[in-house]
């Protein structure tokens, strides 16, 4: 399953970018059984040739670094990081200087960092 925002709902991020028109790919996934069978690459070229169609300039997705399927697949789609963020969960154990447990229904604080990618269009 592949999700994409078309423009007029991706100008939220937009602004990272100068290409413009932008679409932004909002899921990407397909099931463990069906993994490194090819299914995700001809789902984002599918997206790819139907963004290029509609004179699309780039297509902006976030990922997750740490995931180790999501960053090696991407860049081989010919995205590029535009830029990373790290995460604390919960924040509320950092901006009050507390620890997990002090933030009652939490479960473990974890690190994350996100990609902002990016690919041009092929036009």
């Amino acid at each position: 399953m592949i999700a994409t925002q078309r423009p007029e709902h991706a100008t939220w991020i937009a602004p990272l970018t100068r290409p413009a028109p932008v679409a932004y790919t909002v899921l990407g996934y397909v099931r463990p059984d069906a993994r490194s069978a090819g299914v995700g690459t001809a789902l984002a070229a599918r997206l790819h040739d139907a963004v290029d169609e509609e004179g699309i300039a780039a297509t902006l997705l976030h990922y997750e670094q740490l995931n180790p399927y999501a960053a090696p697949f991407w860049s081989r789609q010919g995205y590029r990081p535009l830029w990373t963020i790290w995460e604390a969960r919960p924040a509320r154990t950092l901006r009050f200087g507390g620890t997990v447990a002090d933030v009652p229904g939490r479960g473990q604080a974890t690190g994350q960092r996100r990609h902002t990618a990016y690919l041009p269009s092929r036009r």
